[in-house]
């Protein structure tokens, strides 16, 4: 969540604005158009 926050005041667009349950922890996406098309995805194992 944490870096999600950080992403955000800087300015980058995010799917997520905080980590949502994923396979194995929590996961987060980044929105294509903050990264040239590439959709990223930040996962955090718990």
């Amino acid at each position: 969540d944490e870096e999600l926050k950080r992403l955000d005041a800087r300015g980058a667009r995010l799917i997520d604005k905080q980590g949502r349950k994923g396979l194995a922890g929590k996961i987060g996406f980044i929105h294509p158009k903050s990264l040239h098309g590439v959709l990223t995805e930040l996962a955090q194992k718990t």
